[in-house]
């Protein structure tokens, strides 16, 4: 096959005249040529349009792409710009709870009669008021926080209670008593522990301060008017029948002896006659006075009567019992009062058995003391 020479030449079936290329081939044997061409002008043309189709396309397609582009590009724009809103917008709200919570604590603080103070979650102490700086002798302008021993005294005990509410997942109590050491001497408060919270979310907590001193005392008052003997400072024959059960059961439990000292004074009613009631008054506390002398914080001494007493001896036992009333007796009988004149005193005593009651025992000591005062007066007799 043998490429021709391009040439022009007329497009069959048309006046065009386009540029063309013949293809011959040379059959020897029988002298044949055999030829095909093919215009390239037409070639050229059409690929000038297929070029232009593709370029449409491609053209089209960038347009689209960069569309799509354009419209990610915004998307993540839009995007960032929303959760930069978001996180001021939780800025502004953070900075509104705190700006609403210093609004509230002023209000608190201005309404409250009574020392108080702010906490974090954690039970640190952050403000105060007015009150809360006098009780502990601050300045005004020194922060609620110094470091002093009755102010961390709060703030660990809030922290305590707080630590030990996580812990077992029990509520935090609406109030606790606490003492503390103040200038003018021990106080006992009242604390009243409220949670701080916005939306539902805990910020901390106030706690106000209430003196308690004074009605502890009164109430402390009242409970040893209600135990104890007026005139001598004895406990009551009422506070031995409400005792007795519990030492018995407390005893059988540590396994330990009580016993029981009966005494009275011998011829009371001649003191009375000779140098008159004052005077007996005076008698009954300097016996009560010396005998509390004898005995242990764990021993009891009870007035029952006019002029007869009660010890109860915790962890002693008949033997150790004579010897402390043997102890008394001798001390009361070498005192001499100052309008010149002594007295004797008369001990029965019984040890206690499980099966006793505080009547059984009770007889007990009182036959042994009836047995002292038979055989004289002045002297110590066991049942």
């Amino acid at each position: 096959m043998v490429a021709g020479p391009e040439y022009y030449f007329k497009i069959i079936g048309t006046n065009k005249i386009a540029k063309k290329i013949s293809f011959v081939r040379y059959y020897k044997p029988w002298h044949w040529m055999i030829g095909t061409g093919f215009y390239i002008t037409v070639f050229e043309n059409k690929l000038k349009s297929k070029d232009k189709e593709l370029m449409a396309i491609v053209s089209k397609r960038n347009k689209w792409f960069l569309a799509a582009l354009i419209l990610s590009f915004g998307l993540i724009i839009s995007i960032f710009i929303y959760l930069i809103l978001l996180f001021l917008n939780r800025i502004n709200q953070y900075i509104k709870r705190i700006e609403e919570d210093d609004r509230f604590k002023q209000k608190l603080i201005y309404m409250i009669p009574n020392p108080m103070f702010f906490s974090d979650e954690q039970g640190n102490i952050l403000e105060c008021n007015e009150d809360f700086k006098e009780l502990f002798g601050l300045d005004e302008k020194d922060n609620c926080n110094i470091p002093q021993d009755s102010l961390r005294r709060i703030e660990d005990k809030l922290k305590e209670i707080l630590k030990k509410s996580k812990k077992e997942h029990t509520e935090i109590p609406e109030n606790i008593e606490i003492e503390l050491q103040l200038e003018d001497g021990i106080k006992s408060f009242e604390m009243y522990i409220s949670p701080l919270q916005y939306k539902n979310e805990l910020s901390g907590y106030v706690c106000i301060i209430i003196d308690i001193t004074e009605k502890k005392e009164n109430q402390e008052k009242l409970y040893n008017q209600s135990i104890k003997d007026e005139l001598t400072g004895a406990f009551n024959r009422r506070y031995l029948k409400s005792l007795f059960s519990a030492e018995l059961k407390k005893a059988k439990d540590k396994k330990y002896k009580i016993s029981l000292i009966m005494f009275d004074i011998d011829f009371f009613k001649k003191v009375n006659d000779t140098y008159g009631h004052d005077v007996g008054d005076k008698v009954l506390k300097k016996v009560v006075e010396i005998a509390e002398k004898h005995i242990r914080k764990e021993d009891f001494l009870f007035r029952i009567g006019g002029e007869e007493f009660v010890i109860m001896l915790a962890g002693a036992d008949k033997n150790k019992a004579y010897h402390i009333a043997e102890e008394i007796r001798k001390d009361i009988k070498s005192y001499v009062f100052e309008e010149g004149f002594n007295i004797t005193v008369s001990f029965g005593i019984a040890e206690i058995e499980e099966d006793d009651t505080l009547d059984s025992a009770l007889k007990k000591a009182d036959k042994a003391l009836y047995e002292a005062k038979n055989e004289g007066r002045d002297r110590s007799r066991v049942f």
